[in-house]
């Protein structure tokens, strides 16, 4: 993958929105143990299809590799 400035200068600005965006949501929810309990909840949520995608992957890849040897 060959990237170029003008990439390497997006991926700095969106990591960046990312980094302010969860320090702004940590700033206004500290207290708030329903928000807290909700993205616990959703970031379990995200690794089980995370994981179960991984494996889909994974499995299907190893399918596909697999050839016949004559």
């Amino acid at each position: 993958m060959n990237l170029n400035k003008r990439d390497h200068f997006y991926i700095f600005v969106i990591m960046l929105m990312v980094f302010s965006a969860v320090t702004l949501c940590t700033i206004v929810f500290y207290n708030s143990e329903k928000a807290v309990m909700g993205i616990s909840v959703a970031s379990t949520l995200i690794s089980i299809v995370l994981a179960v995608l991984a494996i889909a992957y994974t499995f299907m890849d190893s399918m596909s590799s697999k050839k016949p040897y004559s």
